[in-house]
């Protein structure tokens, strides 16, 4: 059974449709990523989740529970197992990182001493016992993310959300993020949701994800076989760097994937083997899911018979690839 599901989803503000017919499936363990453009209705989903904002049709369930048919009571108990993260951080600015931490605590009627007790804890998790006494103007942007990341902590949830919270940082910092959430999830087996715009958020700590557009899930799957083989327009754009998703426009290309199966200069031997000079648009080396994997995009040769022997030898050295253009 899955921890958390959610079938045919639809949410409206008035007549605009933000979700539409969303459904999934979210395992203990998980780090699952929601990736779409701004607008595509990926903040509306998690608010769905964490029973902050109400929806017109289909259903959510929790540990085997519907969200929307159980009591205030049950209700705000799985609240409770589910903590959430922001961009903006959300902490008071009156209260330092200790107490900012405690605050949650309270709310849950926890004892003062045991606040304390837990709330250190926390903080030590997540590297900042010894900015415990700072305030939120006193520390970075990704020290205030730990703080919101221990608060959430403390409480010991089964599902954390996080919604574009790396989104304000930097490339250095948002990493280090990263991998705090990632060794949380191997540490406590916390599921993470991450809601994000960028595909390389996503690649770096999710095993799967949904890509919404325009209110609809359009694509869903583990993140390798997504960026191994995007299908839709979305994923493309998602996948591929901005400037050469719009080269498609006006060019071929073959998208050639490594997967660390390829232990030679593959596009050198093209040149020497095939007698084919071809052009480098864009190579780079990701770690997707835990797996190290290389992707060149190449401008297709100009002659058709030229591009069969390419594809002919590509296959031959069983090297996974794929022809894109606008059309497709």
């Amino acid at each position: 059974m899955a921890l958390l599901e959610i079938k045919h989803l639809t949410k409206k503000y008035d007549e605009k449709v933000v979700l539409d017919d969303v459904s999934l499936e979210i395992n203990k363990g998980d780090i699952y990523g929601i990736l779409g453009l701004s607008g595509a209705g990926k903040s509306t989903l998690v608010r769905c989740i964490d029973s902050l904002e109400d929806f017109q049709k289909g259903k959510i369930s929790f540990n085997g529970e519907l969200l929307c048919d159980c009591s205030k009571k049950i209700r705000r108990e799985n609240r409770k197992k589910i903590g959430m993260i922001f961009q903006s951080f959300n902490l008071l600015a009156q209260r330092n990182a200790l107490d900012n931490v405690k605050l949650g605590l309270k709310f849950n009627h926890v004892e003062r001493k045991e606040r304390e007790k837990i709330a250190l804890e926390a903080l030590k998790r997540v590297g900042l016992e010894k900015e415990k006494d700072k305030y939120p103007s006193e520390l970075s942007g990704g020290q205030c993310q730990r703080v919101a990341i221990a608060r959430v902590l403390a409480l010991k949830p089964d599902i954390l959300l996080s919604d574009e919270a790396t989104s304000a940082l930097d490339p250095e910092t948002t990493s280090s993020i990263l991998a705090l959430l990632d060794s949380l999830n191997k540490e406590y087996g916390l599921t993470i949701i991450m809601i994000s715009h960028e595909m390389i958020v996503i690649e770096k700590i999710c095993n799967k994800v949904a890509i919404l557009d325009q209110a609809k899930i359009v694509e869903k799957g583990n993140v390798s076989d997504i960026f191994l083989n995007p299908k839709t327009e979305i994923a493309k754009k998602l996948v591929y760097s901005d400037e050469v998703h719009s080269s498609f426009k006006k060019n071929r290309f073959l998208r050639i994937v490594f997967d660390g199966n390829v232990d030679e200069p593959l596009i050198s031997k093209i040149a020497l083997d095939c007698k084919i000079m071809v052009s480098i648009e864009y190579a780079s080396n990701k770690v997707v899911d835990g797996k190290v994997f290389g992707q060149t995009i190449i401008r297709c040769p100009k002659e058709e018979k030229d591009l069969e022997k390419l594809k002919k030898y590509l296959n031959n050295k069983k090297v996974r690839f794929e022809e894109i253009t606008h059309a497709n």
